[in-house]
């Protein structure tokens, strides 16, 4: 029976060259999605029209390559068929999403960088349909920091007198 057996220096040497694995080798993709409150689901009570039922889902995303990105991804459809009234529902529809993160332990968010999407000329040319506002960030992962995306969004609903209203969300879960 031959006996296969790896010295001190065998294995310190097998494990010196997974400790220098590339950090990239090491990264798993993922995306998590705020997708279970309440709060991030509307129902746009429109004047004289059909009215909308909205869905505003945050979601924070890091590639194979560590590269972090936030994401919102803002759905509407009419809330009864056939849609009635005229197309224009709304004056104004602006989502803003935010890359932030936090160190492990704290639960103060930094915002790293944000953008701002109107999509007010969507979901006046149509009944259902679904954008998505992003924001990549020159930030690498670092498993030092909890990661998030996070946002808000305002609409100004057409002929009911009232302004501009500001929604903010429920972040996403914390990638770590």
């Amino acid at each position: 029976m031959l006996k296969k057996t790896l010295t001190v220096g065998a294995v310190s040497a097998l494990c010196l060259g997974v400790a220098m694995a590339s950090p990239a080798s090491a990264v798993t993709a993922v995306t998590l999605c705020q997708t279970h409150v309440e709060k991030n689901y509307l129902t746009f009570v429109l004047p004289g029209k059909t009215d909308l039922h909205t869905s505003v889902i945050p979601c924070v995303h890091r590639d194979t390559s560590g590269n972090m990105r936030a994401s919102i991804k803002f759905g509407w459809s009419a809330a009864t068929l056939p849609a009635v009234g005229s197309g224009h529902k709304l004056d104004s529809l602006k989502v803003v999403v935010r890359m932030e993160r936090r160190l492990n332990g704290s639960s103060n968010d930094t915002v790293l960088t944000y953008a701002t999407c109107d999509f007010t000329d969507e979901v006046n040319s149509t009944w259902n349909g679904e954008e998505t506002c992003s924001v990549g960030t020159a930030y690498d992962y670092d498993s030092s920091y909890d990661w998030s995306a996070d946002g808000y969004f305002t609409y100004n609903f057409n002929n009911d007198g009232e302004g501009t209203f500001t929604n903010s969300l429920v972040g996403s879960p914390l990638i770590y």
